[in-house]
């Protein structure tokens, strides 16, 4: 059977060419708190408690740092050191050697597109240590940027490339992303290791 051709290649960043860890960063967090019982007896999942829904407004614009550090002092009565907060905040990155180095040495036909649900603060991050990863890519959507994050469709319909969806493969590791791609016409790719992501796609040319 021909291999079906690929025009466009749309890839996630996060815990695709990059893994977070946010424990660093909910560390510091906590030990802005007055009351650290006040985070164990009200949320069940240490890793993100109610901060997702701030970070959400710095991944659409709607925030910056200052106003995020005020938003979770009023909240949770966070008393720590902003800028201290942002370094433990955006340090949370570790490749993932083996993607990068397939992705860099690959000659790709196909136009690369970087879709990220991301921040300026994380960006500033990623910009300075990922350069290199960066410049392989055609374009940029960044979440930031255009006011929507992922999965709105929104999000995938403010692209300023006019993409064929028929002509797309994109790759995300989370499901929910994957949804609207898929329904505008788009081939999708659940990410869950670098094997499983060069198996599926080698029944493509691109």
């Amino acid at each position: 059977m021909d291999k079906i051709k690929i025009d466009y290649l749309l890839f996630d960043l996060g815990n695709v060419f990059v893994y977070w860890d946010k424990r660093l960063f909910l560390n510091a967090f906590i030990e802005g708190l007055k009351d650290k019982n006040h985070y164990t007896l009200e949320y069940s999942d240490p890793y993100w408690l109610d901060l997702i829904t701030y970070e959400s407004y710095l991944e659409t614009g709607q925030f910056n740092w200052i106003q995020f550090c005020k938003a979770i002092e009023s909240k949770y009565g966070w008393k720590g050191c902003p800028d201290s907060l942002l370094r433990s905040f955006q340090d949370i990155f570790e490749p993932n050697g083996k993607l990068i180095d397939w992705f860099l040495s690959t000659k790709f036909d196909a136009y690369l597109i970087l879709m990220s649900n991301t921040n300026f603060y994380h960006w500033q991050w990623i910009s300075k240590y990922y350069e290199f990863l960066l410049n392989k890519f055609d374009h940029l959507h960044l979440s930031h940027k255009i006011g929507f994050r992922k999965p709105l469709k929104e999000y995938y319909l403010n692209s300023s490339i006019p993409l064929k969806w028929n002509r797309t493969i994109y790759v995300d590791d989370l499901i929910e992303n994957l949804k609207v791609p898929k329904e505008l016409g788009a081939f999708t790719h659940h990410f869950e290791d670098n094997e499983g992501l060069w198996c599926y796609l080698n029944g493509y040319t691109f």
